[in-house]
């Protein structure tokens, strides 16, 4: 005869699910850290080259200046069309209600869903508001395309997946052992 306990059942139940939540959380968080870059690169406000483009920021802090290829720049009826000066490089000059700090930083490259950037400026906003961005270039295929570093916070998201893989799956894992351990003793 053989008695049952109840706390074995419920410890192997918790271990049960902590084990499949840390399965599936580290695959929720990896899942995220690889969409991540990409979603923030659909979020770029872009600029064509040979027109003077308006942005809002509402942000202050570090953006990025991207020559983009492959991006496409929706403009409203009217606005400028894309222009090129022949044998002309890449520049771009923001004018706002506050100085913009400008620094050539070519450290990033991304190459997403047909787009591909590689970093020219790195500037500081100071104060939100509206900014007038122009943009002169060789090629009306290439676009500036403005925002933060595309990988900010995929290595946090990585590390969580880890974190969360870890400790949900050893937790499930020493649940269920002291309930087989407890079951045996038990018998």
């Amino acid at each position: 005869m053989s008695i049952k306990s109840k706390g074995r059942g419920t410890a192997a139940t918790f271990g049960l699910l902590l084990l499949f939540a840390g399965a599936v959380g580290a695959l929720f968080l990896y899942a995220a850290s690889v969409r991540r870059p990409g979603q923030t690169i659909d979020g770029f406000a872009r600029a064509p080259v040979g027109c003077t483009t308006r942005m809002e920021f509402s942000d202050v802090g570090a953006f990025y200046v991207f020559e983009e290829v492959g991006g496409v720049v929706t403009l409203p009826e009217g606005e400028c069309v894309p222009t090129s000066t022949p044998g002309a490089p890449f520049a771009v000059e923001i004018a706002g209600p506050a100085t913009v700090d400008e620094t050539v930083d070519e450290s990033l490259t991304y190459d997403d869903d047909g787009r591909v950037g590689s970093s020219r400026l790195r500037i500081d906003i100071d104060q939100p508001g509206q900014y007038a961005v122009s943009v002169d270039g060789r090629d009306p295929a290439i676009v500036a395309a403005i925002g933060r570093d595309p990988d900010d916070g995929v290595d946090d998201l990585r590390r969580q997946a880890i974190t969360v893989g870890v400790i949900g799956i050893t937790l499930g894992l020493v649940l269920l052992l002291l309930a087989g351990w407890r079951s045996k003793k038990a018998a």
